[in-house]
């Protein structure tokens, strides 16, 4: 009675397991004419994102949000998260070549960024 109840459970979650693995998303590399599509749209956005940052310019930093994203990332939000950055890794310093993949319906733009006392940073 007992091994019966192990069995159906561990059967159980196995199936689960096994069909959670097609929810997951994987990431997949754009072609390179879709990349660089979205590397021409992404690079000047992440330039004043990341101006707009080092300078605690609010107004430059959200330039490019929608007015949902400025709703969920205000002034005071956008001065902790500055605040919290900088006591961590310090001053932004620069960025690198953007890596763009897919994950189902969404594109992700990474870019290898530098900070002053961090020199791998993923910039997303």
């Amino acid at each position: 009675m007992m091994t019966d109840r192990f069995t159906i459970l561990l059967l159980l979650a196995g199936v689960i397991a096994i069909s959670s693995c097609g929810c997951v998303s994987r990431e997949v590399p754009l072609p390179p004419e879709e990349r660089s599509a979205i590397i021409a749209f992404a690079d000047p956005v992440t330039d004043n994102l990341m101006q707009g940052f080092s300078e605690n310019n609010y107004t430059l930093y959200s330039r490019d949000f929608s007015v949902q994203m400025r709703e969920g990332l205000d002034e005071s939000v956008f001065e902790e998260n500055r605040a919290m950055i900088l006591s961590k890794i310090g001053p932004y310093v620069s960025r690198g070549d953007p890596v763009v993949t897919e994950s189902g319906e969404y594109l992700i733009v990474r870019y290898p960024g530098e900070f002053v006392q961090e020199k791998d940073v993923e910039i997303r």
